[in-house]
């Protein structure tokens, strides 16, 4: 029977009260409706966008954002919607954003159903229903949600580790929710069961395709079940995936003689931490009327009603453009936009990216503000 071996590290401790000590935080923090909504899908695109170009997709965050908005019907076509939205964009491309998007809605909605009406855990039907509305309009219908029937298509090996023989996929699978099921809750922190279910579900790579984001939905499903949702406004797959040959070293370099997951799960619950926290930060800049922000050593610093709604708009979008804040800005020039972030870079806000029309302006060394 599958019986994962690590052990609470000091590093593995310190990721879960950093984690805890953001969820604290990210599930009282009183944020206006309006503010929260767009929060949410700000965050809902960018865990699409991590988790697509983890693929080598390279979709830019505005089309996925457009589409998240939009929240086409899951019998829409890519063609339809790209026709709607008046989008420029190959068709494979915006089909796995509709997928995505599918997949998601379904794992909040067992994650929901889960936790409001204390349901069963989650099993076997539910992982290979995520695969096949990852790859839905993709990959041929009768291979949907199927199991690996030759030893081809994505799987890589993890050294010792895998992938198993396509004939031991089952098996294995059905090993690994035996162990699902019957771990009580009170013995594993929600963290490190999810870490533990992406290790195995990859280690196995039980599809031809899909397998990581197939593992990650599952384990965010998992999660959202235990109540760790935080309102929708933290997205750990962007921490986790912005890296792929970091993710991909994490898992094999577990160790080959002892199978001990320690070092992956303080890499998984590290990711997590630093997820949350970043979803805290951006939230807490969002509190109050007249917020004060404070620079990396703690001294205020004063900022006008338009440099105030620059920087809560780049605490949501985490950059922008010139184009964008005049989109928040409309009344202003792009002469005052321009004295405006000029003055928020000298006082070490804001950085700017690029140096052509297209440059970008990020969070520059602000602690915090309230």
């Amino acid at each position: 029977m599958f019986s994962p071996i690590y052990v609470v590290s000091p590093a593995l401790l310190e990721g879960l009260l950093r984690f805890e000590r953001a969820r604290s935080v990210l599930e009282i923090v009183p944020v206006p409706i309006d503010w929260e909504q767009r929060v949410k899908l700000e965050v809902l695109s960018r865990r699409a966008v991590a988790a697509i170009r983890f693929y080598g997709n390279r979709v830019t965050v505005d089309d996925v954002a457009r589409v998240v908005a939009d929240d086409p019907g899951r019998d829409e076509k890519a063609n339809e919607v790209a026709e709607r939205l008046g989008m420029v964009i190959r068709e494979v491309d915006l089909q796995i954003i509709l997928n995505w998007i599918n997949a998601n809605k379904y794992k909040d909605q067992l994650g929901y159903l889960s936790l409001r009406f204390k349901q069963g855990g989650f099993g076997e039907r539910d992982l290979r229903q995520i695969n096949s509305l990852l790859m839905e309009r993709i990959q041929d219908p009768n291979h949907l949600g199927v199991y690996r029937l030759k030893d081809e298509g994505e799987p890589i090996s993890l050294g010792k580790f895998g992938p198993p023989l396509a004939v031991e996929v089952s098996y294995q699978i059905e090993d690994f929710f035996r162990w699902f099921e019957t771990t009580p809750e009170k013995e594993v922190h929600p963290l490190i069961k999810a870490g533990i279910c992406v290790w195995e579900l990859v280690r196995i790579q039980p599809f031809v395709d899909m397998n990581v984001l197939t593992a990650v939905m599952f384990a965010s499903m998992y999660l959202t079940g235990e109540g760790i949702d935080m309102r929708g406004v933290w997205s750990f797959e962007e921490e986790l995936l912005k890296h792929r040959e970091i993710f991909w070293m994490r898992l094999a370099n577990v160790n080959q003689t002892s199978l001990d997951l320690t070092g992956w799960l303080e890499f998984f619950v590290g990711s997590v931490a630093e997820s949350s926290l970043g979803a805290k930060n951006r939230l807490m800049m969002m509190v109050g009327d007249k917020p004060m922000f404070r620079s990396e050593n703690g001294r205020a610093i004063a900022l006008s009603e338009r440099q105030i709604a620059i920087m809560e708009d780049l605490a949501i979008r985490t950059q922008t453009t010139i184009k964008e804040v005049r989109s928040i800005l409309p009344s202003v020039s792009e002469d005052t936009i321009l004295r405006d972030l000029k003055d928020l870079m000298d006082k070490r806000l804001v950085k700017k990216k690029g140096h052509t029309k297209g440059s970008r302006y990020v969070l520059g060394k602000v602690r915090y503000f309230k």
